[in-house]
This record gives structure tokens, C-alpha cells and sequence, in this order.
């Protein structure tokens, strides 16, 4: 009887067990801020069919807090790196995995403003995959062939 009234008592602490451990996470994804992902909207595609001129002001994209572009090409993911600050691309996009996508950073010194995933087929920024550009000299050249960028010296 005494082995009886222990196991029942044992199946109870571990079923109560269970059962915190489920609400404690219920608890855990209501209280834990997620990361906010930044707002996508066709900016850059506009800037790209309206160019003419080859020349692609990156400085006319985004709000003025920004301070620098930095690019990421395909396979590239080393976005801490680069930026100079601990922020990580593969929190909100597994689009570098792929030959597809370049993304964009628009930073500030300290962290990420916006950024823009970028399909390589309407304008491709993978020549200037791991490096950063100041705001003030962010124009960039397309070759006449094709939509590729590169930084205009």
C-alpha cells in the first residue's frame, strides 16, 4: 500500500512538473520581446526601374538615420562582422543560404536601421558583397548590360 500511495504521489509532482513547464513557456513567449523585423516595401526595385541614367543614389532610400550601407552577397552571412556590431542576418532571413539574394544594411555606427533583401535578378549588389559605404557616398553604377552595381569611385 505504502509503494502504491508513493508512486501515485510521484506520478503527481512529475504530471505538476509537466504541466509549470508548459505554462513558465507559455509565460516565456508573452513576455520575451521579439525581434522586430524591419518594414520591406519596393523602394529600391522603384529607384532601380525609373534609373536611366545608370547611377543609383542609395542616399534617396530609407529615413536619415542611417549612416552607412553595407552589402551581403550570397553565402556571405558574417553581417557582425561587417557591420562592426553584434546584429546577425540570419535572425531574420535565410536568403544568403542561396544564389538568388543579395541583402542591404542601412546602419547607423551602433545598429541596424533597415535593411532590404534583394532579389540578384533585379539588381545585383554581389560585387560589393562585404563592404560598407558611407551615406554621402553611396552612388553606385549599373553596368549597361545587365543590373549589376558596383561603387562609383
Amino acid at each position: 500500500m505504502k509503494k502504491l500511495v508513493i508512486s501515485l504521489l510521484s506520478m503527481v509532482c512529475l504530471i505538476g512538473m509537466f504541466m509549470l513547464g508548459i505554462y513558465s513557456h507559455e509565460v516565456y513567449l508573452r513576455v520575451m520581446p521579439k525581434p522586430v523585423l524591419p518594414k520591406h516595401d519596393y523602394a529600391l526595385w522603384k529607384l532601380i526601374s525609373t534609373n536611366e541614367s545608370g547611377e543609383l543614389n542609395l542616399a534617396k532610400l530609407g529615413s536619415q538615420a542611417w549612416t552607412k550601407v553595407c552589402f551581403l552577397g550570397p553565402y556571405n552571412e558574417d553581417s557582425a562582422g561587417l557591420l562592426g556590431f553584434d546584429w546577425n542576418i540570419k535572425d531574420y532571413t535565410k536568403a544568403l543560404r542561396f544564389d538568388g539574394h543579395n541583402v542591404l544594411i542601412f546602419a547607423s555606427n551602433e545598429h541596424v536601421i533597415d535593411f532590404i533583401v534583394q532579389p540578384r535578378s533585379h539588381g545585383d549588389f554581389a560585387e560589393l558583397s562585404g563592404t560598407c559605404l558611407a551615406r554621402e557616398n553611396s552612388t553606385l553604377i549599373s553596368s549597361t548590360q545587365s543590373h549589376s552595381y558596383k561603387h562609383r569611385n
